[in-house]
């Protein structure tokens, strides 16, 4: 995925969890850390950090 966005022509923004593989494979790109909260259908907030990757300017 990292290759195929590199090629774009057009601008991107994507949102995954933010674990060190993620960092690595999308380097290349400009990234910002946030903290979002998940339910999976339970009652019970669970916080977690997502890394949002993009190829223009936050």
């Amino acid at each position: 995925m990292s290759t195929l966005l590199a090629q774009l022509k057009g601008k991107f923004v994507l949102s995954l969890n933010d674990v060190p593989e993620i960092r690595t494979t999308f380097s290349q790109f400009k990234r910002k850390e946030v903290t979002t909260s998940y339910t999976c259908g339970s009652k019970n907030l669970i916080s977690a950090k997502e890394l949002i990757i993009s190829n223009c300017d936050f």
